[in-house]
């Protein structure tokens, strides 16, 4: 998770949507997306059963949410459903996670808020193969917050999966260009991160040569190199 307290928190690999700052994340928000996060290794663990009853578990835990006006946060008109929409994309139900993100968009005040919800809707879209949208949408997200890497990497796979993969190509540029060499934790937090979004992207050349520098800092004397 970012150090920094105005980054989003991610929600696991299988997904680049992102919920909401830490600066305004309440405690149920973060039991909420906990849950989403169980679900998602359930899902990788072809575990059925807690799928199951985790999706109870999270439907119910929102029920709670919005009768608490979103556990007093701030931004309650906002956050009620870009959570929603956040769970609904990990059950593979991507017409209701665009139903409610498009719900939180046009609640969203601040630049922060505005970036999350059009980076999420980009990843439905996205995932629904909706190109031309996704692009457009992560194409927004990026103006409105151009140093964060979780919207360079999805803006990148939004191009790459169009087929504009030499465009594709320099967004992941950018991110290289945020990493700090000289801290190894930078570098991990920066791109290792999104290793499911980079292994999508392997043929690029500037992934290629991503994955080099990182190889190289954290192995300076492989004969590898």
């Amino acid at each position: 998770m970012p150090d920094n307290p105005d980054a989003p928190e991610q929600t696991p690999r299988g997904s680049l949507t992102f919920s909401a700052s830490k600066r305004y994340v309440r405690p149920m928000q973060r039991e909420i997306t906990a849950l989403i996060n169980a679900y998602h290794q359930a899902e990788s663990d072809n575990d059925e059963e807690a799928r199951l009853s985790l999706r109870q578990s999270i439907l119910r835990r929102l029920d709670d949410f919005d009768a608490s006006n979103a556990d007093d946060h701030e931004y309650p008109d906002w956050i009620r459903p870009v959570l929603r929409a956040n769970a609904h994309g990990a059950f593979g139900e991507l017409d209701e996670a665009l139903r409610f993100e498009h719900q939180g968009e046009r609640h969203a005040v601040i630049d922060m808020h505005k970036a999350i919800s059009a980076n999420n809707l980009s990843d439905h879209y996205r995932r629904l193969g909706a190109h031309d949208k996704a692009i457009d949408h992560a194409e927004r997200a990026h103006a409105l917050w151009p140093e964060n890497e979780g919207m360079i990497v999805n803006l990148a796979l939004a191009l790459f999966k169009a087929g504009r993969k030499a465009d594709a190509g320099r967004v992941i540029d950018k991110l290289a260009a945020l990493a700090s060499l000289e801290d190894p934790h930078d570098i991990l937090a920066a791109h290792l991160r999104f290793e499911d979004e980079m292994c999508e992207m392997g043929e690029l050349p500037e992934v290629q040569a991503l994955y080099e520098r990182i190889r190289t800092i954290h192995n300076p004397n492989s004969d590898d190199r």
